[in-house]
């Protein structure tokens, strides 16, 4: 199968950057080719170079033998459908807030709007007026044999970092100021100068790590305590009681949206116990493994591929109707033609006969005039006189 992956970006590593690369890769692993299109490309292009995993900002590059297009975003969609407008789509919505999340009135060629939350999904219902069963529900999927624990957490938390591409500053505040009174060295990660490729090496060498989304998967991927916290607000320490809770809003802290002050902040970070981190982690094994999720939208692509095969059927039969009575119309020509030619033979058959009728009356004639008394005489007595002359 051979999937279109459009993204807005494939510069920065960011949230939707991060998760196209995890699945093209995973895709490819299962013998699938993905291609990736982005008008904007930089570092991330680079890394899916690196894997072997074809990249372009331009669609006219790309071959007509596309099977299926996995769309992240609005105006990439709409370059994607422009080149390719008898592909079946899916469109991916990785969030409520951002212009270039919200689907386009028209349907394209969309089979199946993804929602990475039940938030999401609620969202396309309620301000999109989507229908519930053209949504499928698919969790964003870390790839485990990437981030994975390499040392145990500490007793006592020790060192922290913030990953995050927006958090505000008065947050970060909050944390500095937190983590300094519990003599927790803290590490700023992500944003302008400080985006870092290999983020799973720095989450291994904390305890606890600050962040929403898909950085707190990764951090609960490796076995890290996470404080879902950031620019939506925060929902606090991630547990296995209320993981499922905070997941539904893809742990993005708009479940219980606090403002942290640095004493409550200092509560939640005392909450932190050793063993929540293997407890969380298998949750994240069981449904955010990107083998997971990579099936479940292997699956949807057939669905849509068989969809759009079945739905262009009737236009196939068609066709094949027109051919088949052209074809039809020919043979009938050729046939007139055939009798037309059949007749004209018959009728020169006719004329032959009838020649042959006249030769022989008058080979008939001839033969008795040689028998008459005048031929006779002619022959024997004027014809040798004439013949000596």
């Amino acid at each position: 199968m051979k999937i279109l992956l459009v993204n807005r970006t494939l510069d920065l590593y960011a949230g939707s950057e991060t998760f196209t690369y995890t699945l093209a890769v995973e895709l490819q692993r299962r013998g699938h080719e993905a291609v990736c299109f982005s008008p904007r490309l930089g570092a991330l292009a680079e890394r899916l170079r690196a894997e072997g995993i074809s990249v372009t900002n331009d669609l006219a590059t790309i071959e007509d033998d596309v099977d299926i297009i996995h769309s992240h975003h609005r105006y990439e969609s709409l370059l994607a459908y422009a080149r390719f407008p008898d592909k079946p789509m899916i469109l991916v919505c990785h969030g409520i807030f951002p212009w270039q999340e919200q689907p386009f009135r028209a349907k394209l060629n969309i089979f199946r709007y993804v929602a990475v939350s039940e938030e999401v999904k609620a969202y396309l219902i309620d301000n999109h007026f989507l229908d519930s069963g053209e949504i499928v529900v698919i969790p964003n999927g870390v790839d485990l044999a990437r981030f994975y624990c390499r040392r145990p957490v500490a007793g006592d938390p020790k060192q922290a970092i913030i990953l995050s591409n927006n958090m505000p500053e008065n947050q970060r505040s909050v944390v500095q100021s937190a983590c300094e009174r519990l003599n927790i060295k803290l590490t700023r990660l992500g944003g302008v100068g400080a985006s870092a490729w290999n983020v799973e090496d720095y989450l291994n060498q904390a305890d606890i790590v600050f962040s929403l989304g898909r950085g707190a998967l990764e951090a609960m991927a490796c076995k890290r305590a996470a404080i879902v916290y950031g620019y939506s607000g925060a929902d606090g320490l991630v547990t296995p009681e209320n993981f499922q809770l905070f997941r539904q809003k893809n742990f993005s802290g708009r479940t219980r949206k606090l403002e942290y002050s640095e004493s409550d902040l200092l509560k939640e970070i005392e909450r932190y116990h050793p063993s929540i981190p293997q407890q969380v982690f298998e949750h994240v094994y069981k449904e955010h493994n990107i083998q997971i999720i990579a099936q479940c939208y292997v699956d949807l692509y057939e669905r849509a591929i068989d969809h759009r095969a079945k739905s262009l059927a009737p236009t196939k039969c068609f066709i094949q109707t027109l051919a088949l009575n052209e074809v039809l119309n020919e043979a009938e020509q050729s046939k007139d033609a055939l009798q037309f030619t059949q007749d004209q033979l018959a009728e020169k058959q006719q004329q032959i006969g009838q020649l042959q009728q006249q030769n022989a009356r008058l080979q008939a004639f001839s033969d008795a005039v040689r028998q008459t008394l005048a031929y006779r005489c002619y022959k024997k007595f004027i014809k040798p006189f004439w013949d000596r002359s």
